[in-house]
């Protein structure tokens, strides 16, 4: 059976298909991500920086990225890999809760 997620209040779509999507988009759109992060310092508003604990991301990028925004706090989220909203959604919601 396939794992259906509520997009947007009430259309309904496969999770795995909106997991392809968004990998194809990221790869598509990768080159953009290593400008970005030149820019990190320069972030002046609180920053949560949500993990999980099976993400394919290397741990020194991870922290290297937590610790290029300043004042950056961060959370692993267990059995969470990195696309935590399909993954973790009550956890990652009740992380982002608490953070704002």
């Amino acid at each position: 059976m396939p794992l259906i997620v509520r997009i947007d209040g009430d259309d309904l779509r496969d999770a795995r298909v909106l997991s392809r999507r968004a990998f194809l988009n990221s790869r598509r759109h990768a080159y953009l991500w290593y400008g970005a992060n030149r820019h990190y310092g320069e972030i002046m508003v609180p920053v949560l920086v949500i993990y999980g604990d099976r993400d394919w991301s290397r741990s020194d990028e991870r922290q290297h990225t937590i610790n290029a925004i300043p004042g950056a706090k961060a959370e692993t989220v267990a059995n969470g890999g990195h696309f935590l909203s399909l993954d973790q959604p009550e956890r990652l919601a009740t992380l982002i809760k608490s953070f704002g």
